[in-house]
């Protein structure tokens, strides 16, 4: 049973996937669209464009994160592979679906959004926990000792993020 319920920056409704990553799932099922990816995604400044990580992430840009997200893909068929098999499932009716669920969750639940996303932390791209991960650590913190033990919501503090 979840008791909270914190959502990050993240794709909702019929907006899935969201239009910078549409044409991944026409790519995907290219043949060699994946290792093409795989090599663009070894030149530093492709994986810092708006085309890959620089989207998501001001923090996710620099090398040692960088490494983390990009390194695994770039090395592995089988990371890719796995990769390709999520793109294809990519389908609005499950965000929907999760959506209208939403609607009727009655336990504490917080929503996190980077500023650059269009919302809350200021400096963060979708990517909030590596943009500003002491900010996100604060107000994740805060949200957990504030949840009130009988599930009710705590909307002062939704407000005040």
């Amino acid at each position: 049973m979840v008791s909270h319920l914190v959502l990050c920056n993240t794709d909702a409704f019929e907006v899935f996937p969201p239009s910078a990553f549409a044409s991944l799932q026409i790519g995907v099922r290219v043949p060699g669209f994946l290792s093409l990816m795989a090599m663009l995604f070894r030149v530093p400044s492709f994986v810092r464009s708006p085309r890959a990580l620089g989207l998501l992430s001001h923090a996710a840009t620099k090398e040692e994160l960088s490494e983390l997200y990009v390194r695994p893909f770039t090395r592995s068929r089988s990371i890719r592979r796995d990769f390709a098999k999520v793109v294809r499932s990519w389908d609005p009716a499950i965000t929907q679906e999760t959506a209208s669920r939403l609607a009727r969750y009655d336990k504490p639940a917080l929503i996190l959004w980077g500023a650059d996303d269009q919302q809350l932390f200021p400096r963060s791209l979708t990517y909030v926990q590596e943009d500003q991960p002491e900010a996100f650590a604060a107000a994740l913190t805060q949200f957990l000792l504030q949840a009130d033990a009988s599930g009710t919501t705590i909307d002062r503090f939704a407000r005040e993020c």
